[in-house]
């Protein structure tokens, strides 16, 4: 439910104090969907999503549980705040995951990959 307020609010480009704080908590009880929907609300709302992606990679990732959809979706969330140390292990895990599954990839999800990739990159 909470994954869905939040994706709800950040439609809006509003997000509640309290919904960023307890999202974290809830980090490894997400379903794949309900995971990548919070991390791109955060983004989407200009919020930290560093904690949440923290609390995904600690509470132990089945990526192969994901769809291509929501590995592009939560790859582009997490490439926004890269300067925090688990949005990147995050996303290291998300590009290991979407080159292994790369065929199945629509062009969409291909294109939104490759900007998380190059938003990785050094400069």
């Amino acid at each position: 439910e909470l994954a869905n307020i939040s994706w709800a609010l950040a439609t809006t480009r509003e997000m509640l104090p309290w919904v960023v704080a307890e999202l974290p908590r809830c980090g490894g009880d997400l379903r794949p969907q309900e995971a990548a929907n919070a991390l791109w609300a955060l983004a989407k709302s200009s919020q930290p999503v560093a904690d949440l992606a923290g609390a995904l990679v600690h509470g132990g990732l089945n990526l192969a549980a994901w769809k291509p959809q929501e590995l592009a979706n939560a790859a582009w969330a997490v490439s926004t705040n890269l300067q925090a140390k688990p949005s990147a292990v995050a996303l290291e895990l998300f590009h290991d995951a979407l080159r292994s599954r790369a065929p199945e990839l629509n062009s969409l999800e291909l294109a939104m990959a490759a900007a998380t990739l190059q938003e990785a990159s050094p400069a």
